[in-house]
């Protein structure tokens, strides 16, 4: 009986720590927004004074460029973390979820993403059986379950390569699949994507940077949804993510 009150005692100890360093990060990311964004219209400025300096400066001129977007390119990825981390702190909030049919739902995500294959000529496909697929969801939430899942899948894959979603109907519950013919994952790294700031993060095919938290968003969103997500990947064949959905 002593074993077990202690360790009940010891896991509401390491719950109330894990709380403590979740609002604190949030607190964190929250004051960090506004200097990093601060940091960013001064880089523009800095920038837009530079091209008003006679052009006779050369390499004194071009190296103040580099700089600057260096510091630009630093901002974007701070920020982007920041996003991160402040959505991590809503996960606990209530949401709200409705009955969504999924093929309009991904339809209306994919825009973006398809400027951004083309960019690389990559083809997105969307397949879909002619049943309905539904499930239960929250629209912002899970809109970024696909943003994080089809960035990597373009970031990952090699230019001229096709990235594949695939919706269907299992055992009364709904399957969204994400597929690419990229670089793929080793396998000794497979069981750590899913964590915060895993080591498995690279960069893609074209410099692309991460932030390491996009697939342990993704599965705390999904686990939100009462869902299960798994991965299948080969290194230099490809990598598929398989969501069940009720």
């Amino acid at each position: 009986v002593d074993d077990i009150s202690e360790r009940k005692a010891l896991e509401l100890d390491l719950k109330k720590l894990y709380d403590y360093q979740e609002t604190v990060m949030h607190m964190l990311a929250h004051d960090l927004k506004s200097p990093v964004n601060n940091i960013k219209a001064l880089s523009g400025f800095l920038r837009k004074n530079l091209e008003k300096l006679p052009a006779g400066e050369g390499e004194s001129k071009d190296q103040s460029h580099k700089l600057i977007n260096m510091i630009s390119d630093t901002c974007d990825r701070s920020y982007a973390i920041i996003r991160d981390l402040l959505l991590i702190g809503e996960f606990k909030s209530n949401e709200t979820f409705e009955k969504a049919d999924l093929k309009v739902f991904v339809e209306s995500q994919l825009t973006v993403f398809e400027v951004e294959a083309q960019k690389k000529g990559i083809k997105i496909s969307f397949h879909y059986p002619e049943e309905p697929v539904h499930a239960h969801i929250n629209r912002d939430k899970f809109a970024r379950v696909l943003e994080n899942l089809l960035s990597n899948a373009v970031k990952f894959t090699n230019a001229g390569g096709q990235v594949t979603i695939s919706l269907k109907n299992k055992a009364q519950r709904a399957i969204l699949q994400v597929s690419d013919e990229g670089i793929g994952i080793p396998e000794h790294l497979q069981a750590t994507i899913f964590n915060r700031f895993t080591k498995a993060a690279r960069k893609g095919t074209e410099g692309e940077t991460t932030t390491g938290l996009g697939l342990y968003i993704v599965k705390q969103i999904v686990e939100i949804h009462k869902g299960k997500i798994r991965v299948e990947s080969q290194e230099n064949v490809g990598t598929s993510f398989f969501i069940e959905l009720i």
